[in-house]
């Protein structure tokens, strides 16, 4: 019998047949007798060759498996990484929000007060009837028949990041003269001008109204309306214009500073 260094080199110096055989069970390939006896006809020389044939091929099978999974764990990280980046790419891009407006990465809302006293206003802002009528209006007038007039200043832009989309004005406005009397404020008209434009037009009293009868207006502005830096209010002259307030929508692709 052989030793088991001499396996490999082991060369046959004649053919001769052989029969074909069910495989040894694990029992019988690990079995003493079988390997040394060389039961089921089988010498232990080739029971020991085949089981080391075998335990090459298995550890060669094993690396085989190993790398396999590896290459396809890391193609399926892969794949789950770029469908991620995928659907997170189409989400933004594709699908809108419920109210139809695209989501402002760094939203701010600008805060412009009227003031007191004497109002301001550019006198081309409005049509060329009316700045004859406004000069030397005030906030919270006292007396009727003067009509007031105001123009709000801002810039309209802030870098290239920045835009406005928007704002909303919020007036708090007083009656001076009680209804239901054509001569009163019931009458009285107000207007949002841009550029001499009307861009809003109101009728805030009812024949009910009385002198001192105070409400708050707020009026929505679209960016076309802000666009220009100057946005300006009118009110007819039975009608104090307590306060005014501006509100400019900015939407910046980098946080406001």
């Amino acid at each position: 019998m052989r030793s088991v260094a001499s396996v490999d080199n082991y060369t046959p110096k004649y053919k001769k047949r052989v029969r074909l055989e069910p495989p040894l069970t694990g029992t019988e390939m690990f079995d003493s007798n079988v390997m040394a006896n060389g039961s089921r006809s089988r010498g232990g020389e080739d029971n020991l060759a085949r089981l080391r044939c075998l335990f090459n091929q298995c550890r060669f099978l094993e690396t085989t498996v190993i790398m396999k999974s590896s290459l396809i764990s890391t193609a399926l990280l892969v794949a789950v990484m770029s469908a991620g980046f995928a659907v997170a790419q189409e989400t933004r891009a594709t699908i809108p929000p419920a109210d139809g407006k695209m989501l402002c990465p760094y939203p701010f809302i600008q805060h412009i007060a009227g003031g007191t006293g004497a109002s301001a206003f550019v006198p081309s802002e409005f049509p060329a009837n009316i700045p004859p009528v406004i000069k030397g209006s005030v906030w919270n007038q006292s007396q009727p028949d003067k009509a007031f007039g105001h123009t709000f200043r801002f810039e309209a832009k802030r870098g290239d990041c920045c835009a406005l989309t928007g704002g909303i004005l919020t007036i708090k406005i007083k009656a001076l003269v009680s209804g239901p009397g054509t001569a009163s404020s019931v009458n009285d008209g107000m207007h949002v001008y841009v550029g001499g434009v009307s861009k809003a037009a109101r009728t805030p009293w009812t024949t009910a109204v009385h002198a001192g009868d105070t409400q708050t207006m707020t009026i929505p502005l679209t960016a076309s309306d802000v666009s220009t830096g100057l946005v300006s209010i009118y009110f007819e002259d039975d009608t104090a214009v307590v306060s005014a307030d501006l509100e400019l929508d900015w939407c910046c692709l980098t946080p406001h500073r």
